[in-house]
């Protein structure tokens, strides 16, 4: 019988006993299908995933490949300029491995390593964002431009999908985007204009900042383009508490410079119509709220993508969220957990911090790409604003 998500489960819960295994694949460029599986070549050393929840580039990777007879060498059949890989990683459960994709990346700075007989390719690489943001591509040849009027899920179709027009063909992604539904009826207020040299990945997070969304790759490779979602209907995706043997250690900060407790957003000036929103956090619930702490910070966001004072609220709203859950942050330390996503909730229970499963979101982690090693997260506490 098949090993299923709850089989993995069990094992992360109930038992210390782990056979970690990683996946690496070489993928054609122009279609992402497995053109070799790389994952007998790779070194069981310093190997490494970092994941950070933010617009734009996620996820990064380090890793090493044994590279005798330079099978690995730039410019062979294996190895190709943006060659794309593949990682994955997971358990061993009952002889069959059990694998989560951890994203879809290309090879950005190799370097060959040969002493004596112990020869290495080290591997950097970066998710599928470096090649529009200017790190491995998405250089503008020419005037290249987003007419005013145009829906959100075109203009960003039209920036993945093949065009006749060489310079217009400069970001190209031959995996269809998933972009939210809520936004189809949207379109850019404005026309958005790149000159030449500009990146492209600029429009696509200007279209990100217009709609308040979060853009990036998820682990399967895949363009995501989606309103923020409430993160009192997220499950936990683990309890990490005292005596649990995934949990080894905690370290808190608390980030007394990065507090804020009111924003105001002011967008763009049409006719004399400035666009603007104004927020409070005054929840009683939240320790940072302006009756719990007796005064207000307010932070101030300029955007002329904000074109409506709706707009302007939606994005009021998202930042506050953001500036919320930056009063603490929590560092810990537990061995390897595959099934963990950024933006995802965790709740901990740490008697020296006096907390009973508060609710936390994932702002980031580290994974290592190896049989040993553990695992670093870093999380804030989900606070829900009444307005959320």
């Amino acid at each position: 019988m098949a090993v299923t998500f709850n089989d993995y489960l069990n094992v992360v819960r109930n038992t210390n006993k782990r056979i970690p295994k990683v996946k690496v694949e070489f993928l054609r460029y122009e279609d992402e299908t497995v053109r070799e599986v790389v994952t007998g070549y790779l070194t069981n050393s310093n190997g490494v995933l970092n994941v950070v929840n933010k617009n734009g580039t996620r996820r990064t990777a380090s890793f090493e490949l044994v590279n005798k007879d330079n099978k690995f060498s730039p410019n062979t059949e294996s190895f190709e300029l943006r060659q794309k890989i593949r990682i994955s990683s997971g358990l061993e459960i009952n002889g069959e491995d059990y694998l989560f994709g951890q994203g879809i990346f290309i090879i950005k700075d190799p370097n060959s390593t040969s002493n004596y007989s112990d020869k290495r390719m080290s591997i950097s690489c970066v998710d599928k964002f470096s090649l529009a943001d200017g790190t491995l591509g998405g250089e503008v040849e020419g005037i290249y431009i987003i007419p005013a009027g145009t829906s959100i899920p075109t203009a960003i179709r039209s920036i993945l999908q093949p065009s006749t027009d060489v310079q217009k063909e400069v970001f190209f992604d031959p995996i269809e985007p998933l972009i939210d539904t809520i936004f189809d009826s949207e379109v850019t207020p404005y026309t958005i204009e790149l000159a030449e040299g500009d990146k492209i990945s600029s429009i696509l997070l200007q279209l990100a900042d217009m709609m308040s969304a979060n853009i990036y790759y998820d682990v399967e490779g895949r363009l995501i383009f989606e309103q923020d979602v409430s993160d009192r209907i997220k499950p936990s995706l683990h309890d990490f508490e005292d005596g649990d043997f995934n949990y080894m250690g905690d370290t808190q900060s608390f980030l007394n410079s990065m507090v804020y407790n009111a924003v105001l957003v002011i967008g763009a000036n049409i006719n004399g119509d400035i666009a603007k929103s104004y927020i409070e956090n005054n929840d009683l619930q939240s320790e940072t709220s302006i009756p719990n702490v007796g005064w207000k910070r307010v932070k101030y966001v300029s955007d002329p993508n904000i074109s409506t004072d709706l707009l302007a609220s939606y994005r009021s709203k998202y930042e506050l969220k953001k500036v919320t859950k930056l009063q603490s942050e929590h560092s810990i330390e537990t061995v390897p957990m595959y099934h963990l996503t950024e933006d995802g909730i965790v709740t901990l229970t740490e008697s020296h911090f006096g907390l009973t499963k508060q609710r936390n979101i994932i702002n980031s982690y580290s994974l290592p790409l190896a049989t040993n090693g553990n695992m670093s997260i870093s999380f804030a506490r989900s606070t829900e604003l009444l307005f959320d």
